[in-house]
């Protein structure tokens, strides 16, 4: 089983603030960001931010499977279907960080998951993390 795993669907764009990108999802973010912000606001001297973002994280535990986070994330998505695509190609992404269990380990997208998937203008992406080999 895995140590834990969460998700979020991220959408950006230079042409709107991140209020318009609210304004065009019609969903409140969980985070956003706007572009020409500072990257580390504490540190003045951090570059800015290209791009206005819009991050709706997963409500559920970071103990729930890595596929229901999936699950949650693509049942965002396709409600989000219609406003990204009016976006540019590359706007918008599911985010999936995800610590494997140590040792052999597998994820299975079922044709199912993946059909859904093809279907809609978002990329996937995996942040791995792996403490195996570092101190405890």
């Amino acid at each position: 089983m895995a140590k834990w795993a969460t998700a979020s669907v991220r959408v950006w764009t230079e042409s709107h603030s991140a209020a318009e990108l609210t304004a065009l999802l019609g969903r409140e973010p969980t985070k956003s960001f706007e572009r020409g912000s500072l990257m580390s606001p504490r540190n003045p001297k951090s570059a800015e931010r290209e791009v206005s973002l819009w991050v709706l994280e997963s409500e559920l535990s970071r103990d729930e499977r890595v596929e229901r986070h999936l699950e949650w994330a693509l049942d965002v998505v396709e409600t989000l279907r219609e406003p990204l695509a009016s976006l540019p190609s590359g706007s918008a992404d599911i985010f999936v960080g995800w610590e494997p269990p140590h040792g052999q380990a597998s994820l299975e997208l079922d044709h199912a998951f993946l059909q859904r998937l093809g279907a809609l203008p978002v990329d996937l992406i995996f942040d791995l993390y792996s403490l195996e080999g570092e101190a405890e």
